[in-house]
């Protein structure tokens, strides 16, 4: 995921790194096994982690793309052009 309202929206969190917008910058990834939230770290509290619960991994903002070579080298990726920024 890279649209900032729905990351918000998928974990139900809110922040202020846009002024007038309650989104914070960040990317998803949610396969069938795992869902992956990748954000500055210095950003997530003890308390948000574990309102999310254990089935949330965070990694660095900047993770994501060697995750996201990754999972397109093994052919399992769905990414809109349209939603996405270019370097991913």
């Amino acid at each position: 995921m890279t649209a900032l309202d729905e990351i918000a929206w998928l974990f139900n969190l809110r922040g202020n790194d846009i002024e007038f917008n309650p989104v914070f910058i960040a990317y998803a990834i949610v396969t069938q096994e795992k869902i992956t939230l990748y954000v500055s770290l210095n950003k997530l509290t003890e308390e948000v982690k574990k309102s999310l619960g254990e089935q949330v991994t965070y990694k660095p903002y900047e993770a994501v793309f060697d995750d996201v070579t990754q999972l397109s080298s093994q052919g399992k990726i769905w990414l809109d052009p349209a939603k996405s920024c270019c370097s991913l």
